[in-house]
């Protein structure tokens, strides 16, 4: 079974739980992470993607470069340095989102300028 990790807020076992279904008996192979694509160039500010669609469940997020990252998940979320999720380049991760409201926020870590590519699923 695949493992996603919810930062959404959403969770009834608090933000940042670590489980292994991504809502009721449905998991991660049942998702289509063919939708829209949002990239993020990575700087000393935080930076949002769009709200996700309203269909979108959940999103992918790889990075690409050698530095880090820290990412948010929310309504209006920004990403701090020192306090959000850590994110690695070569890394790739499935975050649990609602649809029509959330967006993800990264902040780089480093001086490195990396992307972070942000999928939303289909389903």
């Amino acid at each position: 079974m695949a493992i996603y990790k919810d930062l959404s807020g959403n969770s009834p076992l608090g933000s940042g739980h670590v489980d292994e279904r991504i809502g009721g008996t449905e998991d991660l192979q049942a998702i289509s992470f063919r939708g829209t694509t949002h990239v993020i160039t990575l700087s000393g500010t935080s930076q949002q993607t769009p709200i996700f669609s309203k269909r979108c469940r959940a999103v992918r997020v790889s990075m690409e470069g050698t530095g880090a990252s820290h990412i948010a998940v929310g309504s209006n979320p920004t990403a701090v340095s020192d306090s959000d999720d850590h994110f690695s380049a070569g890394t790739v991760e499935v975050f649990k989102v609602r649809g029509g409201v959330d967006r993800l926020a990264a902040i780089q870590d480093a001086a490195e300028t990396d992307d972070i590519y942000v999928t939303e699923d289909l389903s």
